[in-house]
């Protein structure tokens, strides 16, 4: 499954996107898990500020796309969500349009640990690797951030509540057994109010 992290101020810049036009219609500000392509694809939409939408996440990418930081807070920023390796590709946008400009997005990323690639085929984009020259604290060596491994769990109740932890936590990789007093699931009332919306 990839797992891709999305931060836009709102839902109306996805308009123009195919995929994503019709699921997207309506969100409001927040965190949203969307499932695509057969639930291969798991996008956590975040709409809102960027810096406080990024600023709430605690994962570390392997593949970071952005434009470009404003200042070297924005920069420092992303290289919280970055680990040793970590690939980055930045959009120099129309704030960034001349060379003096595009100097100064390199020198902000630079000083905040990534090591720039040679000439970008494509002028508009800076590509490079958050490798920074001094040694990461502690928080971020990767015996901090290994994340569990799936396991097996049981789930009682295979109403709404139920079959929905099941299904989750099975999309994670969990071995999951579900337990109920009928045979087929969704055979009882509820004991959720949102049970009764269905």
């Amino acid at each position: 499954m990839l797992h891709y992290v999305g931060v836009v101020p709102d839902a109306s810049r996805l308009c123009n996107q195919p995929a994503l036009a019709n699921v997207c219609a309506g969100l409001g500000p927040g965190f949203h898990r969307i499932l695509l392509n057969d639930g291969r694809v798991s996008l956590t939409l975040c709409l809102g500020e960027t810096q406080a939408m990024l600023g709430e996440q605690v994962f570390h990418a392997d593949t970071v796309f952005a434009t470009a930081p404003a200042d070297k807070w924005a920069a420092q920023l992303l290289t919280r969500r970055c680990k040793r390796g970590t690939r980055l590709c930045v959009a120099l946008t129309a704030h960034t349009p001349d060379s003096a400009n595009t100097t100064h997005t390199a020198t902000l990323l630079q000083a905040a640990g990534f090591v720039l690639d040679g000439p970008a085929v494509d002028p508009a984009t800076l590509t490079g690797t958050f490798n920074p020259r001094w040694e990461l604290s502690n928080s971020r060596t990767p015996t901090a951030h290994i994340a569990p491994m799936p396991a097996r769990c049981a789930v009682i109740g295979a109403g709404l509540a139920g079959a929905s932890v099941a299904q989750a936590l099975a999309v994670r990789g969990w071995q999951v057994s579900v337990l109920d007093q009928e045979k087929i699931p969704a055979a009882g009332a509820s004991g959720l109010p949102v049970g009764l919306a269905v």
